[in-house]
C-alpha cells in the first residue's frame, strides 16, 4: 500500500525534537511529511535497545497509512493470550481476538523487536527530510524570546521544541516547573531474547511456543512474565519484585543488563519460564519507577511540547506504551498540517494535548489495571480470577457467536478501533478553523482487555 497523502502545510516552521527514540523518530516524521523542517537530537549513539514490542490494530493501522505495510507483513501475528499459573504451570485461561473483531477494528495485531520498530521509523523519518544528531545531550531549553535548546555547548533555535526524551524527562520539568518525582515502584523488567530455532528444537513443552501466534502470561504472587514471538527471536520477560534480588533497589533508572542467574527462579520448575529465560545468559533490565499523571503537557508559550513517555510515562512492556507514543505523533503531525501562521503554534499544541490526554491516562490506568490482575497475591479475589479465567477454556472458537463477538468488539472498540488520524481531523473541522481557542473535542476512550 503506498503512503497515504498528507497535506503540506501553508506556513512550514523549524522543529527541533529532543529525543530519538520511537517517539522523536516517529513525530519527525509525521511533522517532516507535512514539510516542516525537522532535527532529531539524540543523546546516544543511535543503537538504543529495547524488548518486543506488542502492536495493536490502533498502532499497525496508523504504520499503514505511513507506507509501511509490506514491511508489516514479515512480522509475528498475535491473536491470542493464554493465562498461565506460576505456581503450577497450569493453563488458567485464554483471551482470543477473533478475525471478524480485528477485521473491523482496521488493522492487525503485531509483535516485532525493538530494534526492527526503530528502524523502520528511522528511515521513515529521513525520507522525510528530517535530521538526526546523535550524541547530542540538551542541558537545557527555553522558551521565551525565541524556544531555544542548549546542546553540546551550542544554542538551537526553533519555532517549536518538542520534548520526546522519555520518562525521565529533561522537557517535562521545563514544562511543569517541578522537579522529576520519579518513585521507586519495587519491580524490575528483565528480558531476554532467544533466537527462534533454539527455542523450537526444545522439548514439546518449549517448541509449541516458538512460532505460536499469541504472547503468554505467567502470573504469580507479586510477580508475572511473558513472552512472544519476533520474527527472528523469542522475547521473554520476567518481572520480579526488588526485594528478592539482590542490589535490586540500587540500580538507577535506564536501561541496563545483567546476568539471569541473579533471579532465583528455582521455585518454578514447573512453569516454561524459568526454562526459557535460563537459555539466555544475560539480560536486559529496565526498573520500573511510577510519576504521577501530569497537568499540562505544553509550556505557557505554547511551543514546548511534550509527546510519549515525557507527557504520559508507562509501565514498561505495555501493551500501549508504543501505540500512544506513535499515536501522540500521528495527532501532532495531522494538527500541524493544517498551520498557517506563526500565531497558530499554540493553539494546535494545546489542541494537541486536549485531544491526547484523556485518552492516554485512561489506558494507562487499565494498563495499571491488568499488571495488577496478573500479580494477585494468594486470596479470595485471586480465586474468583482463576474461576473467571477458567470460564474461557470451556468454549473454543467454534462455539462463538454472533453475541460473543459483539460483545467482545464492544470491550475494544475504542481501545483497537480507535483512529489516530480521523479523530485528529475531526477536533480540526470543530475547533482549528476557529482560532479562537481550544475546546474538547469529547473522545472517551474505554478499557480494553487484558494487557
Amino acid at each position: 500500500m503506498p503512503r497515504m497523502h498528507c497535506r503540506e502545510a501553508a506556513f512550514k516552521i523549524d522543529v527541533l525534537i529532543v529525543g530519538g527514540g520511537i517517539s522523536g523518530l516517529a513525530c519527525a516524521y509525521a511533522l517532516g511529511r507535512s514539510g516542516h523542517r525537522v532535527r532529531v537530537l539524540e543523546k546516544t549513539d543511535g543503537n538504543l535497545r529495547g524488548a518486543g514490542v506488542r502492536m495493536p490494530p490502533n498502532l499497525t493501522k496508523i504504520l499503514v497509512e505511513w507506507g509501511l505495510e509490506d514491511e508489516l507483513k514479515k512480522c509475528q501475528p498475535c491473536r491470542k493470550t493464554t493465562f498461565i499459573s506460576y505456581d503450577n504451570g497450569d493453563t488458567l485461561g485464554v483471551l482470543e481476538w477473533q478475525e471478524d473483531v480485528l477485521e473491523e477494528a482496521g488493522g492487525q495485531f503485531l509483535l516485532i523487536r525493538y530494534d526492527d520498530l526503530y528502524k523502520m521509523l528511522r528511515n521513515l523519518a529521513l525520507s522525510a527530510g528530517a535530521t538526526i544528531s546523535y550524541d547530542s545531550t540538551v542541558t537545557a531549553v527555553e522558551s521565551a524570546p525565541t524556544p531555544c535548546v542548549h546542546v553540546n555547548g551550542t544554542i538551537l533555535t526553533a519555532d517549536l521544541i518538542i520534548g520526546a526524551d522519555g520518562g525521565k524527562s529533561l522537557l517535562r520539568e521545563f514544562v511543569t516547573k517541578e522537579e522529576d518525582t520519579g518513585t521507586n515502584g519495587g519491580h524490575t523488567f528483565y528480558t531476554v531474547f532467544i533466537p527462534i530455532e533454539q527455542v523450537a528444537s526444545m522439548d514439546s513443552r518449549l517448541a509449541k511456543w516458538a512460532h505460536a501466534p499469541q504472547w503468554p502470561i505467567v502470573m504469580g504472587d507479586d510477580r508475572c512474565a511473558l513472552g512472544f514471538p519476533t520474527r527472528t527471536d523469542y522475547c521473554f520477560t520476567v518481572v520480579w519484585p526488588d526485594a528478592e534480588v539482590p542490589g535490586a533497589s540500587d540500580v538507577p533508572e535506564g536501561w541496563d543488563t545483567c546476568p539471569t542467574s541473579k533471579l532465583d527462579l528455582s521455585e518454578y520448575d514447573r512453569t516454561p519460564g524459568r526454562r526459557l529465560f535460563n537459555l539466555a545468559p544475560i539480560a536486559q533490565r529496565a526498573k520500573y519507577v511510577y510519576r504521577d499523571r501530569i497537568k499540562d503537557w505544553v509550556d505557557h508559550s505554547g511551543r514546548v511540547v511534550l509527546v510519549g513517555e515525557a507527557a504520559h510515562p508507562s509501565i514498561p512492556h505495555s501493551t500501549h506504551g508504543v501505540s500512544m507514543a506513535i499515536e501522540d505523533a500521528e495527532a501532532l503531525g495531522v494538527l500541524m498540517s493544517h498551520l498557517s501562521s506563526p500565531e497558530q503554534i499554540p493553539q494546535l499544541t494545546e489542541g494537541f494535548q486536549e485531544l491526547r490526554q484523556k485518552r492516554c491516562d485512561f489506558i494507562h490506568f487499565g494498563e495499571m489495571s491488568n499488571w495488577a490482575f496478573s500479580m494477585m497475591p494468594p486470596g479470595e479475589e485471586r480465586d474468583s480470577r482463576n474461576t473467571l479465567l477458567r470460564e474461557s477454556l470451556k468454549t473454543g472458537i467454534e462455539h462463538w457467536d454472533d453475541g460473543m463477538l459483539r460483545e467482545q468488539w464492544e470491550q475494544i472498540e475504542v481501545g483497537f478501533a480507535y483512529h489516530m488520524r480521523e479523530a485528529a481531523e475531526d477536533w480540526w473541522m470543530k475547533w482549528g478553523s476557529l482560532g479562537n481557542g481550544v475546546k474538547s473535542n469529547g473522545v472517551v476512550p474505554i478499557k480494553i482487555g487484558i494487557s
